[in-house]
């Protein structure tokens, strides 16, 4: 991420499929503040964990432009996704 950003990527939506503890989503979040995140994982548990992290941090949460949006899914077979 940090090599995208250095080389003056810029991106409006980023999925983080696979989250887990929602480490990556959040990276983005920083390089990119105005980009919309979905974060997604298998797991509700990893889900869980995501969202106490984001409180955690102060991550604004919700869907839309520089917030995270987190949903339990298989891969991106979520309709928000």
């Amino acid at each position: 991420l940090d090599r995208l950003r250095r080389a003056g990527k810029r991106f409006h939506h980023v999925a983080d499929i696979g989250t887990g503890t929602g480490l990556l989503a959040f990276a983005a979040m920083h390089l990119w503040p105005r980009a919309a995140v979905t974060a997604s994982d298998i797991d509700p548990v990893s889900i869980n964990v995501t969202q106490q992290n984001a409180l955690a941090n102060a991550v604004p949460m919700g869907r839309g432009s520089g917030r995270i949006a987190l949903y339990v899914a298989t891969g991106t077979d979520h309709r928000a996704i």
